[in-house]
């Protein structure tokens, strides 16, 4: 049997996700959130390794296809709470839909859609911060939901 390399096998194995698949419970709204911050576009914008790269979208993907039906829900409170103007369309200002008189039942609908709790299955990254960008603090911050506290074995 040949002796593989440590460098080779330390880099093989820092390329791989965490073990086994875990399945976390995330509150809807806070997945939500996750997905749409500019911190993680920015993350995103990042030269990762390939299979780094590869599971990262993957665990993003997941998050956004449990996000439809939120997304659905959050749009059918816009649509029942929304000002419109007379021919229908919704209000509005600076890039939000306008709520006026019905701002306080949105906000209670609202939070009642953001708190449900959605189970998501993925294997958590392990970084191998040599081989990663520089990440800043907030874009750990923003990646640790995703993140293996270490790797299996270790």
């Amino acid at each position: 049997m040949k002796n593989v390399p440590e460098e080779k096998k330390a880099k093989e194995k820092k390329a791989k996700p965490a073990g086994k698949a875990v399945t976390i419970r995330i509150a809807a709204g806070l997945a939500q959130e996750l997905i749409s911050s500019p911190v993680m576009a920015q993350v995103l914008k990042k030269e990762f390794p390939v299979k780094t790269s590869y599971w990262l979208s993957r665990i993003l993907r997941r998050l956004q296809s449990e996000m439809v039906d939120f997304n659905q829900q959050r749009h059918a409170l816009l649509e029942k709470y929304g000002a419109k103007d007379e021919k229908g369309q919704f209000i509005i200002v600076a890039g939000q839909v306008q709520l006026g008189e019905n701002a306080q039942a949105f906000a209670q609908a609202y939070s009642e859609l953001a708190e449900i709790e959605i189970d998501v299955g993925f294997h958590p990254l392990v970084l191998d911060m040599e081989r990663c960008p520089d990440l800043t603090t907030e874009e750990m911050l923003w990646l640790a939901p995703l993140l293996a506290e270490e790797a299996e074995g270790e």
